[in-house]
């Protein structure tokens, strides 16, 4: 790895290309704190048994002493102070006890789980997170915290462009005309308008002929000398 110019991955390389993919752990192959512009290729993956999990990053620690973050993995991985403290013959030994830990871990997280959602459904707590109350509720909190990160506007932008690459919108607007909704909506807010009287104030002459001059004067940005709203200073400067 150019990266690393002082370390020798020949080994860790040859340890890789020599054990067989089965349905174990992912590894990626270019370290993901190290290489982040890998971490997406699909290549840099490989599923290998724990053992050979704990393994490689044993083969990537010893290669690189000099790189932290390779020492620090095995390190949370073993719980051993460095690799190089650790011999090949005992490393079958630690990537047994590793495997198996492993395994007891997984089932003891799974009757924890089943437990606990046995739990939540006898007390009532489950029952009370699916209301649709606590629903509007959660949904506004994360609306909220993806506003205050600034994730938000991707979020809708990427949205959008989603829907639009796979039609969403022309298809919910033809079902929209179909069934009636829009055409419904344009009575009740038809109705709405004339009952508050918003109709009747688009109606009088003032607001026509400040419509007009809106419409062929301020957005044209074509001043008319005959025109009283033109003569205003703040439209004159057009």
């Amino acid at each position: 790895m150019a990266r690393i110019p002082s370390a020798d991955f020949s080994c860790y390389f040859a340890f890789i290309e020599s054990r067989a993919v089965c349905a174990g752990e992912r590894h990626h192959i270019l370290p993901r704190k190290e290489f982040p512009e890998h971490v997406k290729n699909p290549n840099n993956l490989i599923c290998v048994s724990a053992a050979d999990h704990l393994r490689a990053h044993y083969w990537l620690a010893l290669c690189a002493p000099g790189c932290e973050s390779f020492q620090r993995m095995f390190f949370l991985m073993a719980n051993m102070t460095c690799a190089s403290q650790t011999s090949t013959d005992d490393l079958s030994k630690y990537a047994e006890v590793y495997e198996n830990g492993r395994e007891a871990q997984r089932k003891a997280a799974g009757v924890q789980g089943k437990i606990r959602g046995r739990n939540e459904v006898e007390n009532g707590h489950l029952a009370s997170l699916r209301t649709p109350e606590h629903q509007r509720a959660a949904g506004r909190a994360a609306g909220r915290k993806a506003a205050r990160n600034g994730h938000l506007p991707a979020a809708q932008a990427k949205a959008r462009k989603r829907l639009g690459e796979i039609g969403w919108y022309e298809e919910l607007g033809r079902r929209n005309v179909e069934s009636g909704h829009i055409q419904a909506l344009g009575r009740m807010q038809g109705r709405k308008n004339a009952e508050n009287g918003h109709l009747a104030g688009l109606l009088t002459p003032e607001h026509q002929r400040r419509a007009a001059h809106t419409r062929w004067h301020v957005r044209r940005r074509m001043a008319n000398p005959t025109c009283a709203l033109c003569q205003k200073p703040s439209i004159a400067a057009i």
